[in-house]
């Protein structure tokens, strides 16, 4: 009997200490996390198992307050120039719209962009903030630009001064300058 009480002993002390140590997962990890790797620095060294904060019972975060959007004024110059030096009016254009309420900044960019395409006889045409420029041609091709703070009536004063003209216009780039907001 006496192997048996001391077996019993044993038994009841293995018992009481392993009661004794927090139970965790494989590796000595928490609920929740695993092992990483190997470990490095002993028993500290564990991960979030993925997936396991997804539970469906978990109530989502609300999304943060969004910040209140501002308008900013943007500016766009539009500049007429041609692929040919002695040309009779102008066969291209470039426009340069800009981010920044500055027209003056727009104005000097369109025509430095004009003259970067190697375009002749490079001029400024017009310049517009919070508004509407559209370059349109007759049926000679010859460009025209007409700006004004409403796209609608841009458009419907460009076909107008076409009619008067006894032309049909096309209108071949609408540049939209309107605020934005971010």
């Amino acid at each position: 009997m006496g192997k048996v009480r001391r077996f019993l002993a044993v038994a009841i002390a293995v018992g009481v200490a392993a009661a004794a140590v927090p139970a965790g997962a494989e590796g000595g990890c928490p609920a929740g996390l695993q092992p990483w790797r190997v470990p490095i620095q002993g028993p500290g060294d564990c991960v979030p198992i993925p997936g396991y904060h997804d539970a469906p019972d978990q109530q989502a975060q609300p999304a943060p307050r969004p910040l209140p959007l501002e308008w900013f004024s943007t500016s766009s110059a539009v500049a007429f120039g041609s692929r040919k030096r002695d040309a009779a009016f102008p066969t291209d254009f470039v426009y340069f719209k800009t981010s920044i309420s500055d027209e003056a900044d727009a104005r000097e960019l369109a025509v430095a962009k004009c003259a970067e395409k190697a375009l002749f006889n490079c001029a400024l045409v017009g310049s517009i903030t919070n508004g509407f420029i559209a370059v349109y041609s007759d049926r000679q091709d010859r460009l025209a630009a007409h700006g004004g703070p409403d796209r609608d009536e841009v458009i419907r004063e460009i076909h107008e001064r076409c009619a008067a003209a006894n032309q049909v216009c096309k209108i071949r780039q609408l540049i939209d300058s309107s605020p934005i907001r971010m």
